[in-house]
This record gives structure tokens, C-alpha cells and sequence, in this order.
């Protein structure tokens, strides 16, 4: 059992309240008893030094959570066609985020820390978001949007030198899985907007930042060199994910919107 390979300093839990990865957050951090709780996912490998990374910046009193960089390990190799603009759709960090230290709207899931009293402060996971099977995402941006409507001056900080390594396995380096996740990310994010009930442009800024990325910088650098095979390939996927992401999150949004009339 992996209890027996443990430390005797940590404790294995089972979820058995709410499921779903929420649920999971929320009972770990029900039974966490240190000042700051950090998260990774179950497939991941932190880099030796990722916590004293993160927990460094808690010197500042104004930070409130704190998270890094993710780097995807694919297995066996990252696919010819798969561009790393979409490596979020894996789990990762993308090309065309920010790749310097500073202040963020909100963290991935898959490392971010916060502050423990936060959760007594602003509440938990929301549990109507978060993954349940294979589907559903944006209980972490959701959060850190509440931590800054609720906390004026607080900080949300990323640190790209506090690296997780997160592996893809085969079964994701698919156009299909693509296309899945990137409806996804643009339904949850509909469904956060649902659950904050602000239309405002710090919801959505860095969306559209990174759209206007894929659109501009992305597509036409690809474009300049559109004969070979790489970039046809590369470029093709990009549109698709765009594509599918426009739609989940016009389907999602229509719904909310059919759902106020009714």
C-alpha cells in the first residue's frame, strides 16, 4: 500500500463527502493544519525546492496565494502537431502566458498555494465547479477571483521558479482530447462568470489576452513559414481549439441567459 511507503509525518485521507476534485480540495483542506496549504495533482512531480519557492513570498503580508509554473512531461514525446500554445489543454503552462514573477488573476490547480485562513475567510472550493470524471474545470480561477472581490490589497503571485512537472500521458496526445478540453475551458468559464454574477473585464481579461495572442503572434508567425508540415499542422489545431473554445463558451452562456428569462 502507498500508506507503507509514506513518511510518518503524513497523512493519507480518503475523500468520502462531496466528490469530484472540489470535494477532494475541500476535505484535505478541512484536516491541513499548516499555515499554508499548497496543491499538485496526483500525476505530478514537484522540482526539490517548489515549496521553499512558493513559501517565500508569504513574507509579504499582502500575498495570499502563490503558485508556479507547470511543465509537461509527455509520454513518450510531445506530438509533431500539438502546439505549445495549447499545452493547458494538458494540464500545463501554455506559451503566451507571463513567464515572469508577478501579481496574476488567478493560479492553476494543478500548483497553487494559499494561505489556510483564507478558507475561513472567504469559504471553500465551489463544488458546483471543478473536474467530476472527465469533464468540468475553474474552481481555482473561480476562488482566486473571490479572494481579490473580498480582500482589498490582496495579492495573487506566480512564481515561475516554483516548477511542477505534470505527466501527459498517451491517451491526452490526441486532436480529440484537444478539442474536449478546449470546449471545456470555454464552458467553465461561462459558468464561473454564472457563479461570480460579473460581467466585468477582470473575469475575462487574460482570455482574451491570450486569444488575441493565438490570433496575432501565434497564427501569423506560423503563417510566414505556412509549407511546412509542423506549422499546417500546428496552425490547423490552434484554430480548432480556439473554435471549440468559443463554442462552450457561447452554448454555456446562452444557457444562463435562457435560464434568467425563464
Amino acid at each position: 500500500m502507498l500508506k507503507n511507503h509514506l513518511p510518518s509525518s503524513v497523512t493519507l485521507t480518503i475523500n468520502t463527502s462531496i466528490s469530484g476534485l472540489s470535494g477532494t480540495r475541500n476535505h484535505a483542506i478541512n484536516i491541513a493544519t499548516g499555515d499554508i496549504i499548497a496543491f499538485m495533482d496526483d500525476d505530478a512531480v514537484a522540482k526539490e525546492d517548489w515549496l521553499r519557492q512558493l513559501a517565500v513570498h508569504y513574507i509579504d503580508s499582502n500575498v495570499q496565494a502563490a503558485g508556479g509554473k507547470i511543465i509537461p512531461l509527455w509520454e513518450p514525446r510531445r506530438p509533431f502537431w500539438f502546439p505549445e500554445e495549447l499545452d493547458w489543454t494538458v494540464g500545463g503552462s501554455h506559451k503566451g502566458m507571463t513567464d515572469v514573477p508577478g501579481p496574476v488573476r488567478n493560479l492553476w490547480g494543478g500548483n497553487m498555494s494559499f494561505r489556510k485562513e483564507l478558507f475561513h475567510q472567504v469559504g471553500l472550493f465551489n463544488t458546483q465547479l471543478g473536474r467530476k470524471g472527465l469533464s468540468g474545470e475553474g474552481e481555482d480561477t473561480e476562488f482566486c477571483m473571490r479572494i481579490k472581490a473580498s480582500l482589498a490589497g490582496a495579492i495573487i503571485l506566480y512564481e515561475p521558479k516554483a516548477i511542477v512537472y505534470h505527466r501527459v500521458h498517451k491517451h491526452r496526445a490526441s486532436l480529440k482530447y484537444v478539442i474536449r478540453r478546449s470546449f471545456d475551458g470555454g464552458s467553465s468559464l461561462a459558468k464561473v462568470k454564472k457563479v461570480q454574477r460579473t460581467k466585468s473585464n477582470i473575469g475575462a481579461s487574460p482570455e482574451r489576452k491570450y486569444l488575441r495572442y493565438l490570433l496575432t503572434a501565434s497564427l501569423l508567425g506560423r503563417l510566414k513559414h505556412f509549407y511546412r508540415l509542423r506549422n499546417i499542422a500546428q496552425l490547423s489545431v490552434i484554430v480548432l481549439g480556439v473554435t471549440a473554445w468559443s463554442c462552450g463558451y457561447t452554448i454555456n452562456l446562452a444557457k444562463r441567459l435562457r435560464y434568467r428569462q425563464d
